[in-house]
């Protein structure tokens, strides 16, 4: 018989730095009405309030492009030329944007700027890491899909680079079974421990694969 589609349930969580109240990154999860799932995880530059309105434009404009049909190459470059123009000020935010197909399992990671994406399989503990530069940056993106594929059972964590994390101890968490949200807080707040003291803003988005 025909397999049923795979499920994700996503968990996210976010630590502002220092005192501040504002987290200056943007996650954001949409579907293109294809059978895909795209998450997009952006990171302002600096922290807080103006980081937050960069890595808002970034994800506003890839979504809004993305789910009117325009390819994911050139909603980037859209990305990149909109923060380029949008103030006489240096403007840049890294963008690290996941899609499955949730039909084949099949996955892309694309990272303008972005850290580490880990995927936790039954066996193994991969690692999406290669990254172009930040948006707003200046120049053409060019930006590299690493591909990859999901299966139930699966887990996915993204994060902003403010997140230190020791992967022996990423591994077993993530071979627990646990639900997103809290496993995204429990990573976020290791990370934060981690940190020694609050130096940039921490974002965490789990990704658990299922059907």
């Amino acid at each position: 018989c025909e397999a049923l589609p795979l499920t994700a349930k996503i968990g996210a969580y976010q630590l502002p730095q220092g005192q501040n109240e504002v987290c200056g990154d943007c996650c954001e999860s949409f579907s293109d009405g294809k059978g895909s799932l795209y998450i997009v995880v952006s990171d302002g530059m600096g922290t807080g309030s103006r980081a937050r309105v960069d890595s808002a434009i970034a994800c506003s404009v890839l979504s809004k492009l993305i789910k009117a049909g325009i390819p994911l190459p050139s909603a980037l470059e859209t990305a990149n030329t909109t923060l380029l123009v949008k103030s006489a000020d240096e403007s840049f935010a890294t963008m690290d944007i996941l899609k499955i197909n949730l039909e084949s399992g099949e996955c892309a990671v694309y990272k303008a700027g972005a850290a580490t994406t880990y995927i936790k399989t039954s066996d193994r503990l991969l690692r999406a890491a290669i990254a172009s530069p930040p948006a707003g940056t200046g120049g053409r993106m060019s930006v590299p899909a690493q591909k990859f594929k999901v299966s139930s059972g699966d887990v996915i964590v993204m994060t902003t680079d403010g997140a230190v994390i020791d992967e022996k101890w990423l591994s077993r968490e993530l071979s627990k079974p646990s639900d997103p949200a809290e496993l995204s807080e429990r990573i976020a707040k290791a990370a934060r421990s981690a940190e020694n003291g609050a130096r940039d803003d921490i974002s965490v988005v789990a990704v658990a694969v299922g059907r």
